[in-house]
């Protein structure tokens, strides 16, 4: 809880429905917490709407706990939601681990349990938070250009910022598209120009070779700045990677296109890619027109040491060319 007026008003409102509905609040477990916007109500100053006697249990949530189920719910679910959303699942799977060990989920055969994710990820994972009213205005003013950063002197690139501090790393994995999956990924990007298109490439690796056998255009949710952001809703995701197990197939990357810019990564781009060991495809369209294609790969261990390899790329019809050149 925070404010705690989702929990009073649903718990009153659901009580009107169904007097023996069971209604549990969740809290920070310590005064010293990491969890942002939500209070330990033993210590912190209490809102006036907050009413304790509604909550026929109230459980205490570990920040550590809420942490790692943030970033659970984003690598297996492809939910991008905030601390609070965190802590409310630990907080529902706690309970059912807790019915079914008490033999209640025996006795009475199942439980129903609902939780709201009431937030977005707010920079928890990407590591930076998107700017609202005249802050956000003035954001948006400066950084209209993909890769434009305000300097006195002049105009200084993220890209040759991040190359001064990472040197261009290469990966020995190779992204094979058939010819149709390239000119598809193109024409996706010459319809939604100047907004960037985007969307995932379902296939399989064996650990050389990352084989894209479909793709799957998703809408850009970016009302902000489609014309230099993308985004893909989680919920698109989800419904993706399902489509994908029924067929077979994975998700082995995604691509999106950069409208009047070079096909090569941005620090937006590096910062909103989680799904490290996969594919990022980018295709530079210029006034309409697809012009280059480049792969990234997401090489690390973690999202703080996550970074782009360079990623060669082979087309299916170029590769057969060049295979009967040589044995010709």
């Amino acid at each position: 809880m925070g404010t705690s007026g989702t929990f009073v008003g649903c718990t009153r409102r659901l009580r009107e429905l169904n007097p023996k509905i069971k209604c549990i609040s969740l809290q920070p477990d310590s005064p010293f917490h990491g969890l942002e916007g939500l209070k330990h109500m033993a210590t912190a100053i209490v809102p006036k709407i907050y009413d304790p006697s509604l909550a026929d249990e109230d459980h205490g949530i570990s920040t550590e706990a809420s942490y790692a189920m943030l970033k659970r719910l984003a690598r297996e679910e492809g939910l991008l939601v905030g601390i609070s959303s965190g802590t409310a699942v630990v907080g529902a799977l706690e309970l059912a681990q807790q019915l079914e060990n008490s033999g209640w989920i025996a006795e009475n055969g199942e439980a129903v349990i609902v939780t709201i994710l009431c937030d977005s990820d707010g920079g928890h994972l990407v590591g930076r938070r998107d700017l609202g009213g005249a802050a956000g205005r003035q954001h948006s003013e400066l950084g209209h250009h993909r890769d434009r950063v305000s300097r006195r002197r002049r105009e200084v690139s993220d890209r040759e910022v991040l190359e001064r501090l990472m040197p261009e790393t290469k990966t020995k994995q190779t992204l094979v598209v058939d010819a149709k999956i390239d000119a598809e990924i193109r024409r996706h990007g010459e319809e939604t120009y100047p907004h960037e298109c985007c969307g995932v490439l379902l296939g399989s690796s064996d650990g050389e070779t990352r084989s894209v056998t479909k793709t799957v255009r998703c809408g850009n949710t970016r009302s902000d700045s489609p014309h230099n952001r993308y985004h893909i809703a989680p919920q698109d995701l989800v419904r993706i990677q399902r489509l994908g197990r029924e067929a077979g197939l994975e998700i082995v990357g995604f691509y999106h296109s950069h409208p009047d810019h070079p096909a090569r990564w941005s620090q937006t781009d590096l910062a909103e890619a989680h799904w490290i060991g996969c594919s990022y495809v980018i295709t530079s369209v210029e006034h309409g027109q697809a012009k280059i294609t480049n792969s990234f790969e997401l090489a690390g261990e973690t999202e703080e040491n996550k970074h782009f390899a360079d990623e060669a790329v082979g087309v299916m019809a170029e590769v057969a060319a060049i295979a009967n050149e040589s044995t010709g």
